[in-house]
């Protein structure tokens, strides 16, 4: 019969105890054992951190699925689960404004309103609807209708199934986003991390067999997997990262990189140990410096590459790899310079490829940002929210900079 799976707790301590066998004298073995307890304190202590924020999205998440509740609670936004798909987790949840709202939005602009479709991250692993109910309830409440997306988990299935879970939901985003007050002429795709990953890896796979979305926003994602598998060899946590497995092994990371797919070989570096080490100690001086140094450091070195339009709204297809992907939409990219989970530089390492493409972009580096700040900056009443600021006028489509640090 079928072997039984090693639970994720097993693997990591397996890999780990193979990662310290592996090494030679004393020393670099307690050095390592000592690195692991670190980290696993660490990550401890961040998920902790993670409650407040996983107490506020459950009460958001009661608070909009209950009319009755709503209604005494003041909801901001209506929201109604529904199936894009045929397996347990084909799953979306539809956020938008109130009916009273709606109506009057709707018949100011004569049109649907615009439709933001998430994809949540998670390690290619993990993740549930309710985790991004405080980002539903605050955009349905600017005026859009949002489709936040959930899609199969490895070890059920591969990122090859994964992609497909994700192409169908832009699918049935197109095509019933108008029976809840949306434009499916306005549809934005967002992903955050490895959701970043997936929803790029869709929209170059169904990008000549379909409309696309009109833009695309990609959040602190990953676009070169064996680059990104080097950093997390780095950081010591590879073997308890489901990624590597997820892809079906170092063999396909080539097949499930959106950078390389482009073209990116030729104008990117090498990704190894030593360049990590390189970028990492850079990135260590600017987060030294005051923020408004950093932004200006960062522009004059040419840090953080500066998008370019080459039509109104729709990049052309890229002249490389036009007969593969035809058009591809407006691409938004998003990261942190204190993202110590997915650094800053992959997002600025598409924009070089997509530069190299023609494509139309904006590159945006957030100088004060980690890897949480992309889904926490939502219904949080504490003031103005630069990510936040930066979406809602992607969204609706507000005037915005090519380029900027913030």
């Amino acid at each position: 019969g079928r072997s039984r799976a090693m639970p994720s707790w097993s693997l990591a301590i397996e890999g780990a105890r193979r990662e310290v066998g592996a090494l030679k004298g004393a020393l670099p073995k307690a050095r390592r054992i000592a690195w692991f307890g670190y980290f696993t304190v660490r990550e401890f202590l961040s998920t902790a951190m993670l409650v407040p924020f996983a107490l506020r999205s459950a009460t958001a998440r009661t608070r909009v699925t209950s009319e009755t509740v709503g209604r005494l609670l003041g909801s901001r936004a209506r929201v109604q689960r529904r199936r894009y798909g045929d397996l347990e987790r084909n799953m979306v949840d539809v956020y938008t404004p109130k009916p009273t709202e709606l109506h009057d939005r709707l018949g100011s602009k004569g049109q649907g309103l615009p439709v933001v479709l998430f994809v949540h991250g998670g390690v290619w692993s993990s993740g549930e609807l309710w985790h991004y109910s405080a980002m539903g309830e605050d955009l349905a409440s600017q005026g859009c209708v949002v489709v936040v997306a959930t899609y199969n988990f490895y070890p059920q299935v591969s990122v090859e199934h994964q992609v497909k879970d994700v192409k169908d939901a832009i699918d049935w985003t197109e095509r019933n986003c108008e029976s809840f007050g949306g434009n499916r002429e306005d549809v934005t795709l967002v992903g955050h991390s490895s959701g970043a990953h997936l929803s790029l890896m869709a929209v170059l796979e169904g990008a000549t067999s379909r409309q696309c979305p009109r833009s695309v926003v990609l959040m602190a994602g990953v676009y070169d997997i064996a680059k990104h598998y080097e950093y997390e060899r780095r950081r010591g946590v590879h073997s308890m990262s489901a990624m590597e497995r997820a892809h079906g092994g170092e063999e396909n990371f080539a097949r499930f990189s959106p950078a390389l797919l482009l073209g990116g070989e030729s104008v990117l570096g090498p990704g190894t140990s030593s360049d990590i080490e390189d970028r990492e100690r850079q990135r260590a001086e600017l987060m030294a410096e005051e923020p408004e140094g950093v932004c200006e450091r960062m522009r004059s070195a040419g840090l953080v590459l500066e998008g370019g339009d080459s039509g109104p709204g729709r990049a052309a297809g890229a002249k490389k790899n036009n007969e593969r992907f035809g058009s591809l939409p407006e691409i938004h990219l998003m990261s942190g310079l204190r993202d110590n989970v997915v650094p800053w530089y992959w997002s600025q390492e598409l924009a070089l490829v997509l530069r190299e493409n023609e494509c139309s972009f904006r590159n945006t580096v957030y100088s004060e940002a980690d890897h949480l700040s992309f889904i926490g900056c939502f219904n949080r009443g504490e003031g103005e929210n630069a990510i936040r600021e930066d979406l809602i006028e992607i969204f609706l489509k507000k005037r915005r900079a090519s380029q900027r640090v913030r």
